[in-house]
């Protein structure tokens, strides 16, 4: 690993994503600043963290951005199921909990394609799904 010891970040921000990031960039050696108007234990109208959970729905992979983005998504997901599956980090608050994704309209193969892709998919039966008419639905275990 390089040596990172005399590089300096400011992380602006402390909801998940910025405590997240600082955490990654602290555990890779640099030193972290976090720098934000609330922080965590703040009860805050204004300071979602407290309170808000994450919800984890895969895109189409369309353009170079999407690539990026999806590498990024895909590595988030395995660190927050790592923390989730280590006993050790039960009181860390990741958990996995099943989502289903309801459509008025059957998905296209590429949605089909972007779903299957990651764990826990399955197309729900045509008896499962609500009776105000979806026209299909994917069940897909991707929310923390």
């Amino acid at each position: 690993m390089a040596d990172t010891s005399n590089n300096h970040i400011a992380v602006i921000g402390a909801g998940v994503i910025g405590l997240s990031v600082a955490l990654q960039l602290a555990r890779r050696g640099y030193l972290v600043t976090v720098v934000a108007r609330e922080l965590p234990g703040d009860w805050d109208i204004d300071y979602a963290s407290p309170r808000a959970g994450a919800h984890f729905r895969p895109v189409p992979v369309k353009t170079e951005q999407d690539v990026f983005e999806n590498t990024l998504m895909r590595q988030s997901y395995e660190e927050l199921k790592r923390i989730a599956d280590d006993p050790d980090k039960r009181d860390a608050g990741v958990a996995f909990i099943p989502a289903i994704e309801y459509f008025d309209r059957a998905p296209t193969e590429d949605e089909l394609a972007m779903f299957a892709a990651w764990p826990q998919y399955r197309l729900l039966n045509a008896d499962e799904l609500p009776s105000a008419g979806a026209a299909s639905s994917i069940r897909v275990g991707l929310t923390y």
